[in-house]
């Protein structure tokens, strides 16, 4: 199946009130990134845009509500969905996780970048990546 022929989860899916989506960072940026084919590269960059959006709890809530099987929202995977709904897995982005995918990026310096990107000082990333979160 190719990218064109995915139904969007907006026209799919509609919503009583989609006003939550007029914040999202992902505005007007385009389905491509975000429904990618099988076996396609990851989604590093997309999860941090996810990270820093106000509205990803709205985008994950809605994708998980309406068991969308494809495309990736609120900073998640449908394997990464299916897993939240299972119980084996929580809805948060770790910093971890965002220190992982900056790494895959080729960032320099990724708790720098990561410290840059979600206004922490270095010590505090170091201190969230040792409690693992």
């Amino acid at each position: 199946m190719s990218i064109e022929q995915v139904d969007l989860p907006s026209l799919a899916h509609p919503e009583k009130d989609p006003s939550w989506r007029k914040s999202a960072l992902c505005l007007g940026v385009g389905p491509g990134p975000f429904f990618r084919e099988r076996g396609s590269m990851g989604y590093s960059a997309e999860r941090i845009m996810c990270a820093q959006c106000s509205v990803r709890e709205n985008c994950l809530d809605f994708a998980l509500e309406n068991h969308i099987q494809h495309g990736f929202f609120g900073g998640f995977s449908k394997e990464d969905r299916q897993r939240i709904n299972a119980g084996d897995m929580g809805r948060e982005i770790t910093m971890t996780q965002i220190v992982k995918d900056l790494a895959k990026l080729k960032k320099d310096n990724p708790i720098r970048e990561a410290s840059r990107l979600f206004f922490k000082d270095e010590a505090e990333i170091h201190e969230m990546l040792s409690a693992g979160k």
